[in-house]
């Protein structure tokens, strides 16, 4: 898509006009400060729907009630208008399509029908679909915050290098200040070089809804595995009792899934096993296991104990020792030796005292340490043992029930209650039991995790075909590519070349330059030099520029505007900068960055098809530069007019 400014056209209340022709290609508007230059950066940012007015107040804001730009979208001009800030603008916008053969000439202000104007948002929205902006929605994340659509605001970062902007070495993009504008633009780069449609973001946003209910049916799923473990060995028991009762024996590695599935296959009774000795020896089996278990928590306890009186020993020694460190404190020697005053000789007796004192004072220390080392540990050991004792009580209570249950049914057997009730009640335990665990939990149909996988697997592959990885590799080698190649036809520090320039396209749009041995990166704000700086920033948006001018789908308008870049070598000028009143050097650089802006301009159109607009607003005049007749390029001279 070509696209590029025709004009900018500003009515007062009473339809008196003021406007600019631009073409595509290099369009230079120069004059003297003040002469409102740098106001037309901020009417086109107005008139692309920002939310605020910058346009300078004084004479401009004074004198215009409308302000309004062309904007030639392939073989279409749009109509853009916006009223001042303080008449309506703040709600609503004009838009109207044209036929490229309207003279804007004759374009007056009752042009500006009120039935055209209409509420800004759905403006904007216009724009954007004409452009080829049609992606409605980039969320990709269930839970986060709603993305909405791509914004031709967020465009706005790469088409506009304002004054205090062209040469920071803080900031690279129009407006980045806010970190959510900041991390919105830097998403949508796939939007606006056109990698994507709506249906990528549609699958993103579907396979992060599949993964939060995988996750969601897997935790889920380990929790009933983990419930079912906890009911395994009570239900087991139940089965067990039942089994006992009839004279059968019951596998001990029998699983959930089968005892669930036994429930109506249970054998029937066998009275000749009936009469065996089973009970009994089951009964004694669960009392030693039940012993065995409280053997083993008095054990712990004892343990317990122990450790808990001498976490308490060692709380009450390093209490005692520190007192006594305090007391040292006191009678620390302030020198290592002693020499008598008048013989000038040590006094060994006083140095071997000191000495004593002082080993005295470092073993202090040293116990100190070690033993609130050894009082941590007491600390561990206490906590997992106590952990240790809830555990073997919760298994004491098991087994307990399960001794209780053998108890009731021999002495129900003693008191001569028939075998049959027996074997119904256990018969009808089970099937509460089992009613119980499947009304808690409702097991996981296997076959629809396998066709949950299935379809992840199936969004993962149509997201895999955007090659998303390969575009941005393949993007971000030819922008550094170019823009090291611009950059070295700049004033860019003798220590920096040749230049490599690197910006990562991914998550951050950092721009660093690697050193001779691409050991370290040296940021632009570790930079030296207002030229580095500005070069920096001509190189990295040139080559953007290229790169959007090289995808045949990209929806970015095809322009970029550079607000007096010569700044940087004549920041106090307020008149005619050129050939005949400067330093050489310094007009040198400045010819250096027209001459680099009107070969890539001319590079770009043979590689692309496409001659994309340049806008700079600057102080200079008839340079002499090779190749090129520089007064041609220059759309207005203000140094004896000014824009109102």
């Amino acid at each position: 898509m070509n696209s590029y400014i025709k004009s900018i056209i500003l009515f007062n209340i009473s339809g008196e006009k003021r406007f600019i022709k631009f073409t595509n290609g290099l369009n230079i508007i120069t004059g003297q400060s003040k002469s409102g230059k740098s106001a037309l950066l901020e009417i086109i940012d107005y008139c692309f729907g920002s939310n605020n007015s910058t346009i300078p107040k004084g004479k401009i804001t004074d004198f215009t009630y409308l302000y309004s730009i062309v904007l030639k979208v392939n073989n279409e001009d749009l109509i853009i208008g916006r009223r001042n800030f303080n008449y309506d603008g703040r709600r609503s916008m004009f838009l109207k399509v044209e036929s490229p053969e309207i003279d804007i000439e004759k374009i007056t202000l009752e042009y500006f029908t009120e039935n055209y104007f209409i509420q800004k948002s759905r403006v904007i929205r216009e724009i954007e679909n004409l452009l080829g902006l049609t992606i409605t929605d980039t969320t990709t994340d269930i839970d986060s915050r709603k993305e909405g659509r791509p914004s031709i605001r967020n465009m706005m970062s790469f088409l506009l290098q304002h004054q205090n902007l062209v040469a920071s070495k803080f900031a690279l993009f129009y407006r980045f200040d806010d970190s959510r504008k900041r991390e919105k633009v830097i998403n949508q780069f796939p939007v606006f070089s056109g990698w994507v449609d709506q249906q990528y973001y549609t699958y993103k946003y579907q396979l992060d809804l599949l993964l939060n209910n995988f996750k969601r049916m897997e935790k889920e799923n380990i929790s009933k595995k983990k419930y079912l473990e906890q009911k395994k060995e009570q239900l087991f028991q139940t089965f067990n009792n039942y089994y006992m009762l009839i004279g059968e024996k019951l596998d001990k590695d029998i699983s959930i899934q089968e005892l669930i599935l036994l429930r109506n296959n249970l054998p029937n009774i066998n009275e000749r096993g009936y009469f065996s000795t089973d009970l009994k020896q089951k009964y004694k089996e669960a009392i030693a296991i039940l012993e065995e278990k409280r053997r083993l928590k008095h054990k712990y306890e004892l343990i317990l104990s122990n450790l808990e009186n001498s976490e308490h020993y060692g709380t009450e020694y390093i209490q005692n020792l520190s007192k006594l460190r305090d007391k040292s404190s006191f009678s620390n020697p302030q020198i290592n030796s002693y020499v008598c005053p008048l013989c000038g000789n040590e006094h060994t007796s006083v140095n071997e005292e000191i000495n004593q004192v002082l080993n005295s004072i470092n073993w202090l220390q040293k116990e100190i340490s070690e033993v609130q080392l050894y009082k941590n540990s007491y600390g561990e050991e206490i906590n997992n043992y106590q952990l240790k004792i809830k555990e073997i009580e919760s298994e004491i209570r098991t087994q307990l029930a399960k001794v209780d249950e053998l108890e009731r049914i021999n002495q129900e057997i003693q008191n001569g209650k028939i075998l049959s009730e027996q074997v119904i009640y256990a018969k009808a335990k089970i099937d509460l039991e089992i009613d119980l665990i499947s009304n808690t939990f409702t097991f996981l149909n296997e076959q629809d995790i396998d066709d949950l996988k299935n379809n992840i697997n199936e969004l993962k592959e149509k997201i895999a075909g955007y090659v998303l990885d390969n575009y941005y590799a393949e993007a971000k080698t030819y922008i550094n590519k170019h823009m090291n190649n611009i950059v070295s036809k700049l004033d860019f520090e003798e220590e920096f070349q040749p230049p490599k320039l690197v910006f990562e396209l991914e998550d951050t749009f950092d721009l660093y330059h690697n050193d001779k041995n691409n050991k370290s990166r040296i940021y632009l704000s570790e930079m030296g030099s207002g030229a580095n700086w500005l070069s920096c920033h001509i190189g990295l948006f040139m080559s953007l520029l290229r790169y959007f001018c090289s995808q045949e789908n990209s929806s970015i308008p095809k322009f970029l505007f550079f607000d007096q870049p010569s700044q940087v070598y004549f920041p106090d000028t307020s008149g005619p900068i050129s050939d005949n009143n400067q330093n050489e050097k310094d007009i040198k650089a400045v010819k250096m960055i027209y001459k680099a802006l009107l070969d890539e301009i001319e590079d770009i159109y043979n590689e692309t098809g496409i001659r994309p607009q340049v806008i700079v607003t600057d102080h200079v005049t008839n340079l002499e530069l090779e190749g090129y007749d520089f007064n041609s390029f220059i759309t207005e001279s203000w140094f004896d007019k000014k824009l109102i």
